[in-house]
C-alpha cells in the first residue's frame, strides 16, 4: 500500500523532474505503481511544477528584476524622447521601433504563473438528452 507521505514525496519529486527510476529507488516503490500515481495526480504534479518554476524564477529574480528595470528605464527615456521630438523628423520611426522592441522584451521577461484545477464531469446523461428549445429575440 502506498502511504500519503509517499504520494506527497512522489508529487514533489516529479515536479522537480526526477525520473521514475530514480523515484522508484528513493521511495522503494515499483515503477508501475509510480506510473499509476502520475495519472492519478497529474494535476497536482503540474501545479507543483508551476511552483517549482516560480521558486527558480525567485532564485534568479535579481537578474530578471535588473533586466526589467533596465527595460523600463529605456522605455521611459524613449517615450520622453518621442514626446520631445518633432514628428517631422524621420528618425522618429526608429524610436518607435526601439520602443516596441523594449516593450516586447519587457513582456517576454515578465514571469507568469499558471495553476490548473480539477474539473469533475457531473453530467447526467438523461438531462443532456432531454433538452428544450426556446426562442428569443435580440
Amino acid at each position: 500500500m502506498i502511504t500519503n507521505d509517499i504520494k506527497e514525496q512522489f508529487i514533489e519529486l516529479r515536479a522537480k523532474n526526477y525520473s521514475y527510476d530514480k523515484i522508484a529507488k528513493q521511495l522503494k516503490v515499483s515503477k508501475k505503481s509510480l506510473m499509476g500515481l502520475a495519472k492519478e495526480f497529474e494535476l497536482e504534479i503540474n501545479n507543483a511544477k508551476a511552483i517549482e518554476m516560480d521558486i527558480l524564477r525567485t532564485k534568479f529574480c535579481l537578474t530578471v528584476e535588473m533586466k526589467l528595470e533596465i527595460y523600463r528605464g529605456h522605455i521611459d527615456r524613449l517615450k520622453k524622447e518621442i514626446t520631445d521630438r518633432s514628428l517631422d523628423k524621420i528618425t522618429i520611426l526608429k524610436l518607435f521601433e526601439m520602443l516596441d522592441h523594449y516593450i516586447e522584451l519587457l513582456e517576454k521577461e515578465s514571469p507568469s504563473i499558471t495553476f490548473q484545477e480539477k474539473v469533475k464531469n457531473n453530467y447526467d446523461l438523461s438531462e443532456m438528452l432531454d433538452f428544450k428549445t426556446e426562442s428569443w429575440t435580440g
